[in-house]
């Protein structure tokens, strides 16, 4: 692309940002219901439909960083009547920020990050743990795929038939 190219299409950009930046959006909380609170620490969830299906993935534990922390998926047909589906611990580690999304290849993936922690209330750097399931009531032994202090974002692209993952970490990206 010239330059010429590259500064229309720089210009055009700020134009629309301005055009569109400006259109007031406006939201209505409809219905607020809590769906589950077994734990005394309950946060950070992440919400799929799939399978005609809906998961909803959160943290439990004793507080907002524990050595207990365990992610919990719930199952629901309408998203009134939610049941437990399956709760996942690595042990060892607290497990926090759970995130839901679907492979192209129809799994169920859970993502999120694995903090090693001997005490609650430690500071300790963060890993990635991943697990999968076929059917969304079974999930695999959750594994690590990337060690503490180190940040991973895994992505399932489709290939043509076969599936690739996107490996991202700091400083480095790998494709495998």
């Amino acid at each position: 692309m010239n330059k010429k190219w590259y500064g229309l299409v720089v210009l055009f950009l700020i134009v629309a940002s301005y055009a569109f930046g400006a259109v007031p959006i406006t939201v209505e909380v409809v219905e607020v219901k809590k769906i589950w609170g077994e734990a005394p620490h309950n946060a950070f969830t992440d919400l799929v439909r799939w399978n005609e299906r809906f998961y909803c993935a959160f943290r439990e534990g004793r507080g907002h960083v524990s050595t207990d922390g365990k992610i919990r998926i719930l199952e629901s047909k309408d998203a009134n009547l939610w049941e437990s589906a399956v709760l996942i611990e690595l042990e060892g580690y607290d497990l926090r920020d759970a995130h839901l999304s679907v492979t192209p290849d129809g799994r169920l993936m859970l993502l999120g990050g694995a903090a090693p922690r001997k005490r609650d209330n430690q500071s300790t750097p963060t890993g990635t743990f991943v697990s999968f399931s076929q059917d969304g009531g079974a999930m695999e032994q959750a594994a690590n795929c990337r060690q503490a202090g180190t940040v991973a974002v895994v992505r399932h692209l489709a290939q043509g038939k076969g599936v690739r993952r996107l490996l991202c970490s700091r400083r480095r990206y790998a494709v495998r």
